[in-house]
Order: C-alpha cells, then structure tokens, then sequence
C-alpha cells in the first residue's frame, strides 16, 4: 500500500498547510485536555455497568463482594416491588 497518495494523508496535509501557526499550537495544547476529558468519560461509562446490572438482577449484590461490602456498610434495604405485593397481586 502506497501511503504517499492515501487520501486521509493528503487530507491531513491540505488542512495542515492551510491553517494558520497559532491554531496548530493551540491544537496540540489542547490535546492533553482531550485526553483527560476521554479518560474520565471512559470512567463515567464504566461505573455505569455495575449499577445497570444491580437494577437487572438483584441477586448480583450478593454475588459481588465490593457491592455487597457498600450495600451492607450503607445499611440499604430491598426496595424491589415484589416484596409489596400481597397475595392477590395487588400493590400495598
């Protein structure tokens, strides 16, 4: 594969001849704060899972030690629904 004439270089070379010096600096000074900015949204995204798959399955809290240790140490109760059904399915 010849890389001279692939078109995201050429691309990449058009736009880099035709934006002025200080846009270029700043660019590369603001690539660090992207990357930051990426790592804490990867973060949000993957604390998200464990709290999805507790609202799924609520057995999962007993299943996983680090959740069950917060479930125990917050004293939190079981607010399911089915636990306020009566016998004659209606909601207490």
């Amino acid at each position: 594969m010849n890389f001279k004439h692939f078109f995201l270089f050429d691309t990449y070379k058009k736009i880099k001849n035709n934006l002025p010096d200080y846009v270029l600096k700043s660019i590369l000074k603001l690539m660090p704060i992207y990357f930051i900015s990426s790592i804490f949204e990867i973060i949000g995204l993957v604390t998200l899972f464990p709290v999805v798959k507790v609202v799924v399955e609520p057995s999962y809290i007993n299943a996983n030690k680090y959740i069950n240790f917060l479930y125990k140490t917050f004293k939190m109760r079981d607010f399911s629904i089915s636990r306020k059904i009566d016998k004659n399915n209606k909601l207490l």
